[in-house]
């Protein structure tokens, strides 16, 4: 599958030097990347650029990374067209990236060592999320089901 235009990329990651290896990581395999260090930031980068994908941090300063995308979900900045994936250290925060991130969206840090796995990993699931078949794509949304609560 080839893609015709870099996908837009928000990436919410408030350890520097993690930021700059995502970011290398992932504008090297054709990602459009912006870059933003805390939940503030993500939510308000939200409200004036459309994005394809939005990977984020689970604490950050002011505003975790689920908390601005949930906020952003009710105020109908983020929708079903938005692969949202969610990250941390800690493989329980899975849990509250539920009904946020879409199913299977969620990443343990540990995993993404190196810019080659973190561009490709993300790469992989954006384009299984725009172009796979239907039924992954219905598989995944999760962003439905939290509208409905």
């Amino acid at each position: 599958m080839v893609i015709d235009k870099k996908p837009k990329l928000l990436l919410a990651e408030d350890y520097d030097d993690l930021r700059e290896i995502y970011k290398q990581g992932l504008e090297a395999i054709g990602f459009e990347v912006s870059a933003v260090d805390d939940g503030d930031k993500l939510y308000e980068l939200l409200k004036k650029k459309k994005f394809d994908v939005v990977l984020s941090d689970t604490d950050m300063p002011n505003l975790s990374g689920v908390m601005a995308c949930r906020k952003a979900i009710e105020d109908k900045i983020l929708d079903e067209n938005t692969l949202v994936i969610g990250m941390s250290d800690d493989p329980d925060y899975q849990q509250y990236w539920r009904g946020i991130a879409n199913l299977g969206c969620f990443y343990h840090k540990s995993n993404l060592n190196s810019r080659e796995d973190v561009g490709n990993k993300i790469m992989r699931d954006y384009k299984n999320f725009k172009f796979g078949p239907a039924g992954w794509r219905m598989k995944m949304l999760r962003i439905q089901e939290y509208l409905k609560t």
